[in-house]
This record gives C-alpha cells, structure tokens and sequence, in this order.
C-alpha cells in the first residue's frame, strides 16, 4: 500500500513558469466541455461527470479540443491549469476521482516528434523537483513518463473530428508527489538519478 500526498500547489506553480519560460502561452479554460468533445478522449460517459448540460472535464486536453473547436485557440502552444475529474473505477492513492494538472497542448499540430519533444521538456521539468529517475517510455499512444513504475505524464499527438493536436502532462499533482513520496519512503523500488 502507497502513502497518499497532498497537492503541492508550489510545484504546480513552479510548472506554470517553467512552461512559460519555454515559450507556452498561459490561458485559463472553462472545466467542463460539451459530451460530444469530452467523448473524443474518454468514450465512456460513465467515466463522466455531468454538469450544468456539458461535463466537467477529464483533463484540460478536453478544454483544449473545446476551444479548438469553438475557433478561439489559434495555432501555438499552450499551458493551462485545470482540475480534472474522472470516475476510476478503482480509487486509489495514484488513481483519483479529482486532481489538479498542468497540460501542455499544441493546437492544430499532430506530429510524435512534438509528442516526444514535450515528454522532454516535461521530464526535464521534473528532474529539477526530484533525485528519482523520471523514466521516458514508449506506448501504444506516445511515451509516458515513469517515477519507479508509476505513470507520472503522459504524451500523444492526436487527430479527431478534423481536428489535431499534440497534448501531454506538465505536472499532475498529487501523483508526482505520491511517486515521488513513496520512492524515497522506499515503498516502491527507486532508482537515484546519477
């Protein structure tokens, strides 16, 4: 059994800057989003929330697609700060029912090359939070990231309704923090950058 973190919100601001500094454009995205956006990332409507006719989003890449979609994010690369609510089937101390993120988008542009390029970037954000091996990993999707097993970020280039895109994790907390936490708590086999 894993130690549960708290969100550090220090962290999250700490990923707002470092993205900005790296030339993303900090904009503020509605939380929720129509069914038929939110359906494109998360096809099962029982994994969603209902909310005032929309549903709250999943994660800002669905606020993302919105605003794409509704002609109000032009081509570039974007940071955003939003919570994301999911219904997991399975609660646990690394799947939450609600959590704060950090998302890095690309409107307008699905390239892996992209997808690769932000993984890196975020890896290189997170090395500077901890001592652990923040690990790149190939999927079936893109690359996630990886804190001693745990799936810490993950990155896709993607196109749906004539649209495209290129998203991925600039931080989610608290499951950096829990990695990160239960690493150096020795719960879970760690691995020292070095």
């Amino acid at each position: 059994m894993l130690i549960s973190a708290f969100t550090n919100w220090g962290r999250l601001a700490r990923a707002l800057e470092f993205y900005q500094r790296r030339g993303f454009l900090l904009v503020e995205l509605d939380w929720s989003a129509p069914k038929e956006i939110c359906a494109i990332t998360c096809p099962d409507e029982g994994r969603m929330y209902a909310f005032d006719g929309e549903y709250l989003v999943g994660s800002a890449e669905q606020a993302f697609i919105d605003a794409q979609n509704g002609g109000t994010l032009p081509p570039g690369r974007y940071v955003a700060l939003t919570p994301c609510f999911r219904r997991e089937p399975v609660v646990s101390e690394t799947h939450l029912r609600h959590f704060m993120k950090v998302e890095l988008f690309a409107s307008h542009d699905a390239r892996d090359e992209l997808a690769y390029e932000f993984a890196l970037l975020a890896a290189e954000f997170m090395r500077t939070e901890t001592a652990q091996v923040v690990e790149l990993v190939g999927t079936s999707e893109g690359y996630d990231l990886e804190i001693a097993g745990i799936e810490v970020g993950s990155y896709a280039a993607r196109t749906a309704n004539g649209m495209s895109w290129t998203c991925g994790t600039g931080l989610a907390e608290p499951r950096f923090s829990t990695a990160v936490e239960n690493a150096d708590a020795g719960l879970i086999p760690i691995r020292k950058a070095g």
